[in-house]
């Protein structure tokens, strides 16, 4: 059985360095993956990303955090899926809106991860930001 959470660990590594190596993405990513965000502070309405559009958003990540970090509380294994719990900070490095560079955002993410083939298939993001000061 495959260590879903070592592969787990290797993607959220590539997201908060903010990777762009699509070959370094495909080592943990099914050439299927999806990944949906449900609506949120940041997100209005249900978006959903195919990898395409997952490496589009890591580029545009970096262009606008100075950093993010990952901070995982728990993780709950069942067959083929993993409940990931964890804590998400990033730090502005432009205006963003009314947010000035060095904002450092906030958010509890929950988020539901299927595997399939030994590989991330489908990402379920429930995120919650904390209130904008």
């Amino acid at each position: 059985m495959p260590n879903h959470a070592l592969l787990l660990r290797k993607y959220f590594q590539l997201l908060q360095w903010f990777t762009e190596s699509e070959a370094a993405f495909l080592d943990v990513l099914h050439p299927e993956f999806m990944q949906v965000d449900y609506p949120n502070l940041i997100v209005a309405t249900t978006r959903e990303r195919n990898f395409r559009k997952l490496m589009e958003g890591v580029a545009a990540g970096r262009r606008m955090l100075a950093n993010q970090y990952f901070h995982h509380r728990s993780l709950i294994e069942t067959g083929d899926t993993v409940f990931a719990e964890y804590y998400w900070t990033g730090e502005l490095k432009v205006k963003a809106g009314r947010l000035h560079r060095g904002h450092i955002l906030k958010a509890n993410i929950c988020s539901i991860i299927q595997f399939k083939s030994g590989k991330i298939f489908r990402q379920s993001n429930y995120n919650c930001f904390e209130p904008l000061r």
